[in-house]
């Protein structure tokens, strides 16, 4: 990955996480609340420079910080470190890939000539609606 695309990526979540800049490069763990919207089950550990963050529904705040307590200050707390300090509350476990799209780099990639592309119109709308009639929910 670009170098100077990674920083840019690393400064938004910076920002998002209200991570101070002089801890951006300190590897470690930041226990952080997460928004009231979130579900109340759901952690997510995010790699932000040399730091993991995670954010913390409510009720789990304080047992996620002891947890972090209990480790050096440099750790980067993983999912075992959790199954291991919080036990039975940590029912299930899954990764997700994050991607991005560096601008710099980005191709866009056209079809051959069997196929028209053009932005719909609202003369679409009909044709549109058949087709998304036709698409499972997922």
């Amino acid at each position: 990955m670009n170098p100077d695309f990674h920083a840019q990526v690393n400064a938004i979540w910076r920002q998002q996480f209200d991570i101070p800049a002089d801890q951006l490069d300190q590897p470690g763990t930041s226990v952080i609340p997460e928004p009231d919207t979130y579900h109340d089950d759901w952690l997510g550990l995010w790699p932000v420079g040399a730091r993991i963050v995670i954010e913390s529904p409510p009720a789990l705040l304080d047992d996620l910080r002891r947890v972090a307590a209990d480790h050096p200050a440099d750790h980067q707390l993983t999912v075992a470190d959790l199954q291991a300090g919080l036990g039975s509350r940590v029912a299930r476990t899954e990764s997700m890939p994050v991607y991005m799209l560096d601008a710099a780099t980005f191709t866009r990639i056209m079809p051959d000539d069997r196929y028209t592309v053009r932005a719909l119109t609202p003369a679409d709308q009909v044709a549109f609606d058949v087709f998304q009639d036709h698409c499972t929910p997922d």
